[in-house]
């Protein structure tokens, strides 16, 4: 049942953003090219009066130039970025699948463009795991979440959203039994606060965490529930990327 497209329309998403982005960079390359030229110029004739401030002016118009030419900007980056961490999150939880657990990636939110990172059904119960790769200290206050000093809040309510999906497509199924989607945010590189590591019942952690937990948890579904439950959530949220050449799930 385990999918194998983790982080797949990220990765798209990346790949048609640079792409958009390497033919804006070709289209205003002459135009780059020339205002170099001109500043190198300015710069040469600075050089023989006064050799430092010559060189910065060098220097300077070397740097913009080539950042102009090759660099991606982050906006782009953060994309790629993001399809490492959930492909990183697949990877740690598909063991699992030897006990018991089915995981399907990147699921498509019905009447929405947003996606769901991974959805995992085992014994424990029914998840819903929102991935983020984030550099610098990961911080709550109150009921704020804040990682290297900016505020990045919004992403309780985005892992929220998603466990309402689920729980909404698997209604009928699990409101008898009085089953809820669990929402768990998995963050790699982010340093986590040691005391406390929930946000109005969403609990951040981070990969190892979230399969240690997964393991320990008291069991809730049986077996046969679970692959009931994986199948009909597989059946009704369609894989938000589907590569060339692949039937859709």
């Amino acid at each position: 049942m385990n999918d194998k497209t983790a982080g797949g329309s990220a990765q798209a998403e990346y790949e048609r953003r640079a792409a958009h982005h390497a033919a804006d960079v070709r289209r205003r390359r002459p135009r780059i090219l020339a205002v170099g030229a001109i500043f190198a110029v300015v710069g040469l004739l600075v050089l023989m009066v006064n050799p430092l401030w010559g060189g910065v002016v060098l220097l300077f118009d070397v740097v913009v130039v080539a950042s102009a030419l090759f660099a991606t900007p982050n906006s782009i980056t953060a994309w790629q970025t993001g399809a490492q961490g959930e492909l990183r999150t697949a990877r740690l939880l598909e063991p699992l699948e030897g006990e018991g657990f089915r995981i399907l990636h990147d699921r498509q939110i019905p009447g929405s463009r947003a996606n769901i990172d991974h959805i995992v059904i085992g014994p424990p119960g029914i998840y819903v795991v929102e991935t983020k790769s984030l550099g610098g200290s990961l911080q709550i206050r109150d009921n704020d979440v804040f990682v290297a000093g900016r505020r990045r809040t919004k992403m309780i309510d985005e892992v929220k959203r998603e466990a309402l999906a689920v729980q909404i497509a698997l209604a009928k199924e699990i409101a008898a039994r009085g089953w809820m989607v669990t929402p768990v945010i998995c963050v790699h590189r982010a340093d986590l606060p040691w005391l406390r590591s929930e946000v109005a019942g969403v609990r951040i952690v981070s990969g190892k965490d979230l399969v240690k937990r997964l393991r320990e948890a008291d069991h809730l579904l049986a077996p046969a529930d679970v692959e009931r439950l994986a199948a009909l959530a597989a059946a009704r949220l369609r894989a938000a990327f589907v590569a060339p050449g692949t039937p859709a799930g």
